[in-house]
């Protein structure tokens, strides 16, 4: 493991590129500073489907500090990026029982993801011009777009205590900029 300090404004996406250059894996397991284990052996699980050969990412399921859920796949739907299930009770099972089974999705917050390294260069790592906000959303994009699955990971939990370390303000120039870039989605394909 190598320690990489970032002494810079806060931009979210700026810190995770720099801590790209200074690894030396062939996978790049992105934590935020705000997150707790819950599960055990969550880098073996994270990185297990990438094995896959179309898998471009991987991702956990999230909770608040209260138990709700913060984090069960995104949800690009009706004109809205979102989390799944956000708010819902730990234990629900979700339509279907979703949240008992690994599956695709179409983004994964970037509190914890893993990526392969060879992914992560083809796309161009996280976009600089998304500093607090929509960064995972952008990479999320660019990863399926290039041609890989993004798999949410319901046996891989950890606590999120987010936006405790930061401002969680969304501002309006990220939603405008998320927008321009990617349309507004309309059906998620993987909306149960």
């Amino acid at each position: 493991m190598t320690l990489a300090p970032f002494t810079g404004p806060f931009n979210f996406s700026r810190k995770c590129n720099e801590g790209f250059l200074a690894a030396r894996g062939d996978v790049l397991l992105f934590l935020n500073d705000d997150v707790q284990t819950i599960s055990d052996e969550i880098v073996g699980r994270m990185i297990a489907p990438l094995n896959e050969p179309d898998v471009g990412m991987t991702g956990a399921f999230l909770f608040f500090e209260d138990g709700a859920i913060q984090h069960a796949g995104h949800l690009h739907h009706m004109g809205q990026f979102s989390h799944a299930y956000l708010g819902s009770k730990r234990g629900s099972f979700g339509a279907f029982s979703s949240l008992l089974i690994n599956r695709e999705a179409s983004g994964l917050t970037a509190a914890c993801i893993a990526v392969p390294r060879e992914v992560f260069v083809e796309v161009g790592g996280f976009s600089e011009l998304f500093p607090g906000n929509f960064n995972d959303v952008d990479l999320s994009k660019k990863i399926s777009q290039a041609g890989y699955r993004l798999l949410w990971l319901a046996d891989v939990e950890l606590f999120h205590f987010e936006s405790r370390s930061r401002d969680p303000l969304v501002h309006s120039f990220e939603e405008k900029m998320i927008i321009d870039r990617w349309g507004g989605p309309q059906r998620d394909p993987f909306l149960a």
